[in-house]
């Protein structure tokens, strides 16, 4: 063996193989780091995308929050739209009512005062038919009578029939 092919090792291999072993080894070690580094790229990559992620669940959340505000304000304002209609329709109906009850009253006045009037006609009348006397004669009759049972049957009969006249009915 020459001596410039260097001695045999036992197991086969050249001595000048030892630089070719830590050469492998360098590679080992830089497939390890290599997978190190893999490794962590991965994890990077899992934690950015976990971070990408949350922060779209975010925009999600903040977005889904905006819209039910949005339609809560929506919801109240058609709710006081709603009240400030029925507001609106009680007071129209409030003044109608109290107009017809104006109308309604001033109406019974009105038949009160004519009532009243025509009670005080026929009394009139009734006096010029007496003369000075004040004494009712019957018909047919030279006697003079006392017309204290149809005084008292007028007066009965007076309120009922003013409250039948107050009520519409005829």
């Amino acid at each position: 063996m020459d001596a410039d092919e260097g001695s045999q090792h036992p197991n086969g291999l050249a001595e000048d193989s030892t630089v070719d072993v830590e050469h492998d080894g360098g590679d080992a070690a830089i497939a390890h780091q290599s997978r190190d580094e893999k490794l962590r790229q991965a994890r990077q990559n899992r934690e950015a995308e976990r971070a990408r992620r949350l922060r779209a669940l975010e925009a999600a959340h903040r977005q889904a929050e905006e819209a039910r505000q949005r339609q809560e304000a929506a919801r109240r304002a058609r709710i006081e739209a709603a009240r400030a209609r029925d507001a609106e329709r009680r007071r129209v109906v409030e003044e109608r009512r109290r107009q017809l009850e104006a109308q309604e009253s001033q109406r019974r006045a009105t038949l009160l005062q004519r009532l009243t009037e025509r009670e005080s006609r026929a009394a009139e009348r009734q006096r010029e038919r007496r003369g000075r006397t004040g004494m009712v004669f019957a018909f047919g009759s030279c006697t003079p009578r006392r017309s204290a049972r149809l005084r008292l049957r007028l007066q009965l009969l007076l309120p009922n029939l003013l409250v039948l006249l107050a009520a519409g009915e005829p």
